[in-house]
């Protein structure tokens, strides 16, 4: 048991998590514009903090660490430098770009962006299913660490927890939208930092009664993978984290350019903290603390658990609310993305008399979503160790590399046509699925030991720049209006 306190001020963080999507409601009024991408006024302050909720995630502390402490150091060498190196200076070619797009055309998600750019439905609806199905996964992934901590930590079933997070995730989306969730990402985000400056005391004031010398002869802390997997992680999977649709529909939400200049310094220095400080130094503790690995659920419950061993379950238990609040800012930033791209995406795509409703019934049908995207969310994290749970999971980031290259080349290459885009998003998703699943289904998914997304990345690449040649060239009306400044 961990005693009535904890309770306590769960209760009180989500009596304040819910208002403020109300409070984002009376603020921002009704309409499907403004649910979704918040009519683009977002200001500075919530802008900033949903940036860095949607671009870094808390798996980042309670996942990578549990990652890294179960499967090796490698990914942290990558982190580490792809951050400052190619993700920053990516996000400054690419956030200011799609950001001032946005501004011109009155865009509302990345799926106006291809229909806009290829002039055909076709594409944007296939575009859309694909980032459905990856972001769906995506969110199970949040969902699993929430609901593995808070297990962790208090005992309850991780089912019970799972149930509660999509509650309180279905709660806040559909009430307040996404100027509801820039609210709670600012709440949750001071919250989190707070609490991380605790467990770093925590931390520090523990550091000499460990054996942190005998830690680092631990295994996880060789080097296991080759030179060329870094390097074509590095080279291939360069845009996807700046084109990532749940951070890119944020670009068109925020109303001030500046606002992407200091949140690109923000989130680069966050994403150092939690995607290679804290998590090194989190498996270092962990290796020192414990001689063997304790039997979990999931992976992801180590640091609850580390941390309830350190500092008492009741303590961690109440601490850890400050964590698990970023967690749900993350889940809700890529489940209000869902819901954009459900609705208005696939079915006023499909369904094309909805454009013509009253702007009440099209909001109401909007909101409505939230509870469809969180049913198939929850069929990702409820059984996490199930093999399907494990394809989505694995086939995430390289789809969303194949989405990226697609994406860039219809951006900077005029010739592009839909014939293309399309021919590149399906050549793409299917070498994917044939490469990691049929033909080399031992990772990492080909002979050479590349990043697992490296071969179906290039394969996309070069189907949509084949398929632009040998097909017409784009409409001259599309590329003069996609163009113009």
């Amino acid at each position: 048991m961990v005693g009535i306190l904890p309770i306590v001020v769960f209760a009180i963080y989500l009596a304040i998590y819910v208002s403020l999507p109300y409070i984002a409601l009376k603020r921002g009024g009704r309409g499907v514009a403004e649910y979704l991408v918040a009519k683009g006024t977002l200001g500075k302050i919530p802008a900033i903090f949903t940036l860095i909720a949607t671009y870094v995630s808390v798996y980042g502390f309670i996942g990578y660490a549990a990652a890294v402490y179960t499967a090796g150091y490698d990914w942290l060498l990558v982190d580490l430098t792809y951050n400052w190196f190619i993700l920053v200076p990516m996000t400054v070619l690419l956030g200011f770009r799609v950001w001032k797009l946005a501004k011109i055309h009155n865009l509302i998600t990345p799926g106006d962006f291809i229909a806009l750019r290829t002039g055909s439905d076709i594409a944007r609806l296939i575009y859309a299913i694909l980032v459905f199905w990856a972001a769906s996964f995506y969110i199970g992934i949040q969902f699993i660490a929430l609901s593995g901590t808070a297990s962790a930590l208090t005992g309850i079933s991780y089912h019970v927890f799972l149930v509660v997070f999509a509650i309180v995730a279905v709660v806040a989306i559909f009430i307040g939208g996404l100027r509801g969730v820039a609210y709670t990402d600012t709440f949750n985000g001071i919250l989190f930092l707070s609490v991380l400056a605790i467990f770093i005391g925590f931390l520090i004031s523990r550091w000499g009664s460990l054996n942190i010398s005998e830690a680092l002869r631990n295994p996880i802390f060789q080097r296991t993978l080759p030179t060329q997997y870094f390097v074509t992680a590095y080279l291939i999977a360069i845009a996807w984290p700046v084109l990532v649709p749940h951070l890119w529909i944020r670009y068109h939400a925020i109303e001030r350019r500046d606002t992407i200049t200091t949140s690109i310094l923000s989130y680069a220095l966050v994403w150092a903290v939690l995607y290679c400080i804290m998590p090194y130094i989190l498996v270092m503790t962990f290796a020192a603390w414990w001689a063997t690995p304790p039997k979990v659920t999931v992976p992801e419950e180590y640091v609850a658990r580390f941390f309830s061993e350190l500092i008492g379950p009741a303590t961690a238990t109440t601490a850890f609310l400050g964590i698990l609040g970023a967690g749900i800012s993350t889940a809700d930033s890529i489940i209000q993305t869902c819901v954009a791209t459900l609705y208005r995406d696939i079915l006023e795509t499909i369904v094309k008399p909805i454009a013509k409703w009253p702007e009440k019934k099209r909001e109401l049908l909007a909101r409505s979503m939230t509870i469809v995207v969180i049913l198939f969310a929850m069929m990702a994290a409820y059984a996490p160790a199930l093999p399907i749970i494990r394809i989505g999971v694995l086939f995430i980031w390289p789809l969303y590399s194949i989405l990226a290259i697609t994406v860039i080349l219809a951006l900077f290459w005029r010739r592009v046509n839909k014939y293309g885009f399309i021919a590149g998003l399906l050549v793409g998703s299917i070498s994917q699925l044939l490469l990691q699943f049929v033909i080399w289904p031992t990772w990492p998914h080909n002979p050479w030991y590349l990043w697992e997304g490296a071969l179906p990345t290039i394969i996309a690449g070069i189907a949509t720049v084949i398929v632009s040649l040998i097909t017409p060239p784009p409409p001259k009306d599309i590329i003069e209006k996609f163009y113009r400044e």
